[in-house]
């Protein structure tokens, strides 16, 4: 009956819902046909092959129009933006298959998923390891404040907002009041990774993991030094900006939006450890926002996110059928929409959180009126 109203469940109405019929996350998981659990191997290393490809070709024709003396500069320009975001698009798809690798659904191969996370992460200044302890901990700890190592990380009330210093402060209005946080959330997030120790408290880090840790990020640095260095030696400073700075940058910008849009909207829900459940978490506060289908082709169905939270292991390639299997069985919790403009533009005019005693949850809400 819920799945045939005109408008969907918000996500508070979810919840009363869930308290009503009493689904799991195991419920949800077993509505997932087993074959989406299937690794194919061979599809991987076409998606590797396809990603490389793409990159390979849209870097050509940047080197192209970039080396025609005759084009004037205002053209050149208007004919390397649409290059840069296709190349950015090809980067986000070379990252997915890394993201793969981080969750053993790549290969069955443990080695080799090391092997080809390494590959994939380190050309986009990511250490694989660090990247995956961080994101393990983010799927097992969704939506709490505090712990999840996304957007509720550092979300705050508007009392603890007073309580912030200047600094403070500012991260919290640029950073979730602002496009400045999706600008600037994965370069952060770079930076955090190479000392996650430090960084990110909450992670409880074993000797392996800090070996795992400086190998990675010190494979990350010698890869990013080997390619910063060849395209200085062959196009200096220009050659750098349009063949890595422009597109890397476009790239991180994208990313971080997809991460934001995945668990936040102006109706989402954060949650305090004591009043979290995995269904709160990852159901309940898991959103799919679709695009235009050649975009999420060259993001590898990312965006089709509720299937990844339930079942972490699927492969890229069996999301889609997944979401398929998801919201036929269970529509109402289904939670899916287009992309629009005004969906960033909502979040961030709710940049921090009102907790609902009642109910024990947070829910956006924007500043109070002075």
């Amino acid at each position: 009956m819920t799945g045939m109203r005109d408008a969907p469940l918000t996500p508070a109405e979810l919840i009363a819902l869930n308290q009503i019929d009493g689904l799991t996350v195991s419920d949800l998981r077993r509505a997932i046909p087993d074959h989406c659990l299937e690794l194919h191997p061979f599809r991987s290393w076409l998606a590797l092959i396809r990603s490389l490809f793409l990159i390979g070709t849209f870097q050509w024709l940047i080197y192209v129009v970039g080396s025609r003396p005759d084009l004037a500069q205002i053209l050149r320009v208007m004919l390397l933006i649409p290059l840069w975001f296709a190349l950015a698009c090809g980067f986000v798809g070379l990252f997915v298959l890394g993201h793969d690798c981080g969750h053993r659904s790549f290969s069955p191969a443990p080695l080799l998923n090391d092997v080809v996370g390494h590959l994939c992460m380190a050309p986009l200044l990511t250490g694989f390891h660090s990247w995956r302890i961080a994101h393990n901990h983010h799927h097992t700890h969704t939506q709490i404040r505090g712990e999840d190592t996304d957007w509720p990380e550092g979300m705050v009330t508007y009392s603890e907002f007073q309580r912030q210093s200047l600094s403070g402060r500012f991260r919290t209005s640029a950073g979730f009041g602002s496009p400045l946080g999706v600008l600037l959330g994965f370069w952060s997030g770079v930076l955090r990774r190479l000392a996650p120790k430090l960084a990110y408290p909450q992670l409880r880090l074993t000797k392996g993991d800090r070996r795992r840790v400086l190998a990675s990020n010190a494979s990350m640095i010698l890869v990013l030094g080997t390619l910063t260095s060849a395209l200085l030696v062959n196009g200096g400073g220009p050659g750098l900006l349009i063949h890595f700075i422009t597109p890397a940058t476009l790239a991180a910008a994208i990313g971080s939006m997809l991460t934001l849009l995945h668990h936040t909207s102006e109706r989402a829900l954060v949650f305090d450890r004591r009043e979290w459940t995995p269904m709160r978490g990852q159901v309940l506060s898991t959103f799919q926002v679709r695009f235009p289908r050649l975009l999420e082709w060259l993001w590898l169905d990312i965006n089709i996110h509720l299937p990844h939270h339930l079942a972490p292991q699927i492969p890229w390639y069996h999301l889609r059928a997944a979401g398929v299997a998801l919201q036929s069985a269970y529509p109402a919790y289904y939670q899916e929409r287009r992309f629009q403009w005004k969906h960033l533009r909502l979040i961030w005019s709710r940049p921090l959180l009102a907790h609902n005693p009642s109910d024990h949850f947070y829910q956006p809400t924007g500043w109070p009126h002075r």
